[in-house]
């Protein structure tokens, strides 16, 4: 009988001594709990105490910029709320009549020709005939430079195909050509401007 009260007591006194050893595991994590927080919350704080000084340095730059700005293109004028000012009853001035604007017109620029030595004018232009009846021949070689968007009118350089862009063009060219034989510059020379179109033509001319 006195055995079993002794168990019991060993077996009570265990197990009384494996709850406190629970309490105190339990005590114990909690008080490491309650640290790890309270350092968490301190970084915590002190990282929102840094975040609210740069928030505020920036929000004043913010501010100190704007205020800039406004004064950049404004200016502040103090002056007196009250203005006493004495003038005459009666004022006359001369109306000032609106005059009609005057429109002034303009003259569209006129354009110069080009001014060639004797004869030359001529010249082309009996080319310009004979070669295509002033641009109304639009077969052969003139034809095939319409068919590129050019013109060749005046037979020149047909073994070449030569074209122009247009008139002026073709007529500064055989300009060039018959003042270089004129002047002994290119060969064949001429001695005038009728040698120079036989040549032009090979003879077929008949001048």
């Amino acid at each position: 009988m006195t055995f079993n009260i002794l168990g019991r007591a060993n077996v009570a006194e265990t197990y009384f001594q494996t709850n406190m050893n629970n309490l105190m595991d339990m005590s114990r994590k909690t008080t490491e709990i309650e640290k790890k927080g309270k350092k968490i919350i301190k970084k915590m704080k002190v990282y929102a105490v840094i975040i609210g000084i740069i928030g505020a340095i920036t929000f004043s730059g913010f501010c100190f910029y704007s205020v800039s700005k406004w004064y950049d293109e404004n200016k502040v004028i103090f002056q007196s709320p009250i203005i006493i000012k004495i003038q005459p009853p009666v004022v006359i001035q001369r109306r000032e009549v609106a005059r009609p604007k005057e429109t002034r017109k303009i003259e569209p620029p006129v354009k110069q020709e080009k001014a060639y030595p004797n004869g030359f004018e001529e010249a082309y232009d009996k080319v310009w005939l004979m070669e295509s009846g002033r641009g109304t021949n639009k077969t052969g070689l003139n034809g095939y430079c319409i068919e590129q968007g050019l013109i060749n009118e005046i037979g020149y350089a047909p073994h070449d195909k030569y074209c122009f862009k247009d008139r002026e063009e073709q007529k500064s060219t055989f300009i060039t050509w018959l003042t270089n034989r004129i002047n002994k510059v290119k060969n064949p020379w001429c001695e005038s401007v009728d040698q120079c179109l036989r040549v032009y033509s090979n003879g077929s001319y008949g001048l």
